[in-house]
């Protein structure tokens, strides 16, 4: 997705990092370093302290995943970069099964990172509320037309790839990981579910009830 950002909008016009980094960023060059930019993205919060720090209209994106996907997904990638703030030096159902930092980050975080709650129907509220495009991980072209008539962007074709190993579900998956993942994730399922049904939220469009 930010390969495609950066060639419907231009490189230089794209910002992506995570919360950490763009915080920094505004920390050293101010609040207004982030003008400059036609595309702030990344993995941060609804509530992220960098959204308040933008100045004029703003257009929220974002895009869900199926949460059993989704979390396996982000242990992996966590898990091959002990930089990373979510890594652990343990097994996905053992990461599951305590108190980790990737358990809590990962009990019904889409839905907060959307929404800035931990409630689906919150979630939809508040999207159907605001100037949002919400998308499918199952239908990315649908997310991206509507991006694209959104901003009036030329046709610039999404090129999936996978940035992690081969069979790294696989390697993590197992009936009890799936039950764990369930355990946390009811409302970002039913979140996934609720944009699902209509393939992407344009702006002026209304997900369904949660």
């Amino acid at each position: 997705m930010q390969a495609w950002l950066r060639e419907a909008f231009g490189d230089h016009s794209v910002l992506w990092g995570n919360a950490l980094e763009l915080r920094q960023l505004i920390e050293r060059n101010g609040p207004s370093y982030l003008d400059r930019f036609e595309v702030i993205g990344g993995h941060f919060p609804y509530r992220s302290p960098v959204i308040g720090s933008l100045s004029g209209p703003l257009v929220r994106c974002a895009v869900v995943r199926r949460p059993l996907d989704q979390v396996i997904s982000r242990f992996e990638w966590a898990s091959r970069r002990p930089e990373h703030p979510l890594h652990c030096d343990k097994s996905l159902e053992s990461a599951l099964s305590s108190d980790t930092k990737f358990r809590n980050a990962s009990t019904n975080g889409q839905c907060r990172y959307v929404g800035g709650s931990k409630i689906a129907n919150q979630v939809a509220s508040r999207v159907n509320s605001e100037d949002f495009i919400v998308g499918c991980f199952d239908f990315l072209s649908d997310f991206v037309d509507a991006v694209t008539e959104t901003f009036e962007l030329p046709n610039t074709p999404l090129t999936r790839k996978n940035g992690q190993a081969d069979g790294y579900f696989d390697h993590h998956y197992s009936s009890d990981v799936e039950r764990l993942i369930d355990n946390i994730t009811v409302e970002d399922d039913a979140l996934y579910h609720s944009v699902r049904r209509i393939r992407v939220k344009k702006i002026g469009d209304n997900l369904p009830v949660c």
